[in-house]
């Protein structure tokens, strides 16, 4: 198991997850869980978990999605 840490940006309002509601536009910090998955010489990475933290008011929240939930909500954005 790995963890890799990113950023994403939405430009509009988002839904990651109905468990959540709307989070507004911005800059989040996102971590990703990945297990290792292959056999042999060749190994590769599938993702299994997302958090995304929320920063408000000098605050921070986590928030536990899939990723498939932060893609769509990225796909979203784009598209909207």
């Amino acid at each position: 198991m790995r963890t890799r840490k990113s950023a994403v940006t939405f430009n509009k309002p988002f839904v990651l997850n109905a468990d959540v509601g709307e989070l507004p536009p911005g800059t989040y910090d996102v971590e990703t869980d990945e297990e290792e998955i292959g056999a042999g010489e060749y190994t590769g990475h599938r993702r299994t978990a997302v958090v995304l933290y929320v920063r408000q008011g000098g605050s921070t929240r986590s928030i536990f999605a899939t990723p498939k939930e932060l893609d769509s909500a990225l796909e979203r954005d784009k598209d909207a």
